[in-house]
């Protein structure tokens, strides 16, 4: 259980690096909102987690925190670090490897049960899904 957990939180600093990169400056529930808007349904970290992985994050200097007042109200924004985007590449790397050896070794299987197995569908759907979102990102 203890390792799950771990993977958990390493994936949940993930995002919340992937959140504040994306948005340039965020506040912490900005980010809560995000994570919770496009999480699986199963799965919400609580806030009190988040603001853990945001000290964390502070700390190791990957993110900077600044204060702000909006409307009367003390809000803290969250801010990439130079050493948070070369995180992010480091990690970001790793998957996109990661994914890339292993639909490289499930395709020749997939490819033979393709006739043979209805459930290989779901795996187009995954694929067709995958090529779509790659091309809106590469913009072709």
């Amino acid at each position: 259980m203890r390792a799950t957990r771990s993977r958990r939180r390493g994936l949940l600093e993930l995002l919340v690096l992937t959140s504040i990169i994306e948005h340039g400056r965020i506040h912490g529930y900005g980010i809560y909102k995000k994570l919770v808007d496009s999480a699986p349904s199963y799965w919400k970290p609580s806030i009190g987690t988040l603001y853990r992985v945001l000290n964390s994050l502070v700390v190791n200097g990957l993110v900077t925190r600044a204060e702000a007042v909006v409307n009367g109200r003390r809000v803290v924004y969250y801010s990439v670090t130079d050493k948070g985007v070369d995180e992010f590449f480091k990690i970001a790397e790793c998957i996109l490897n990661k994914i890339y050896a292993g639909v490289k070794l499930l395709l020749p299987a997939l490819a033979s049960m393709k006739t043979k197995d209805n459930r290989v569908d779901y795996f187009n759907t995954v694929f067709e899904n995958i090529y779509t979102l790659l091309k809106n990102y590469l913009g072709k």
